[in-house]
This record gives C-alpha cells, structure tokens and sequence, in this order.
C-alpha cells in the first residue's frame, strides 16, 4: 500500500478542524481535494513498481538468450559440451508419449524445447529482480548456480538421459558454467535498466 504524503495528513487535519463550519455540499468538493495527493501518490508509485517488474523480465528474458547463445557455441566448438538441446528434446518428447500425444519430426522437436527453454529461463532469471536490487548480482550468482546443479543432478530422478550434462568431468563444469552465466547477465541487465528508472 502507498505511504500518503505529509502534506496529505495535515491537509487532513486541518480540514477535519474545520468540518463543523462547512456545508455539506462544501465537505465533498474540500474531501475530493484532500484525496487528489495520495491519489497521485499512489499512481506514481504503482508505475514505478510496474517498471520494475518489466526491468526483471526483460533482464530475465536477457539471461535466457545468453545461455542459449552460448550453448549454441559451446556445442558447435566443443564435443564434450553440454546438450541442453537434447535434453530438453527428450523431456518434451518423454511427456508427450506419456501423454499418449504425437511426438513431433526432430527438427521441430528441437524448436519446442528450444522456445521452452527461452520462456521458462526467462521466468525463471527474472526472479533475480524481485526485492532488493542491491543483491541483484548475488541473487543472479545463485539462481545460475541452482540451474546448473539442476541440470545435473534432476535428470536421472526424472529418467532422462544424464549424458547430456553429465558426460564427463569437463561437461559438468561447462553445464555450471553456463547457466551462472546466464544469472549473471539477467541480474547485470536487470541493473542497468534500473538506473534509468526515477528515483
């Protein structure tokens, strides 16, 4: 709830004082003026937290498109890097036979997971903005850490293939390393566009 301003509570005041000299039709005009500075106050406020919950998004959205851009150069450059890809390609298609659904071709198998993991890293970076900014970049160092622990250790529990991430001792650092990756830029954007938001 939006704090009134001081002015608002002497105005208050002050009217209140004078309430018993004033005709009614005069009380109504002198309480939709009292009102008009919380009510201001108020908007101000509620666009100045909207603006912030866009800033988390769009850093979380900035995240999401980092991991996938470096992991699609990590995998074209690195036989041993992760395969976020077929992973997510496995899963969509896992859920989908236990649907009883259709399994789409490969490549446009390839586009689901993709779209998903942009969407569902997006939401997920975007939590790195919420509260205090101040330990936005920390926030962002532990939710890209928690994602990578994640992917290597939730395969297996959920029966996909943990070869993925998992396959050897450099694939796990770069699986880490990706998604903190990923933590750090959402929280770095999320910053930066902070900065431009009124105090």
């Amino acid at each position: 709830m939006a704090t009134k301003p001081e002015g608002y509570t002497i105005m208050g005041k002050f009217y209140i004082t004078l309430l018993p000299i004033v005709n009614s039709n005069q009380s109504r005009i002198a309480i939709a003026l009292l009102r008009c500075p919380g009510i201001i106050f108020s908007s101000f406020s509620q666009i100045h937290s909207t603006m912030k919950i866009y800033a988390a998004l769009i850093g979380g959205l900035a995240g999401a498109c980092a991991v996938t851009i470096l992991h699609e150069i990590m995998k074209r450059n690195d036989p041993k890097a992760p395969r976020m890809d077929k992973l997510g390609m496995e899963a969509i298609s896992k859920g989908l036979e236990e649907a009883d659904q259709p399994v789409p071709e490969k490549m446009e198998l390839f586009w689901w997971a993709m779209g998903s993991d942009l969407l569902m890293n997006s939401l997920y970076y975007s939590l790195s903005g919420i509260g205090e900014r101040k330990n936005a970049t920390g926030k962002g160092s532990l939710l890209g850490m928690a994602a990578g622990f994640g992917a290597l250790l939730l395969p297996k529990p959920l029966g996909l293939s943990e070869k993925h991430s998992n396959r050897t001792f450099k694939t796990k650092v770069m699986s880490l390393g990706l998604y903190l990756f990923g933590g750090l830029v959402a929280s770095k954007v999320t910053a930066l566009l902070d900065k431009e938001l009124p105090n």
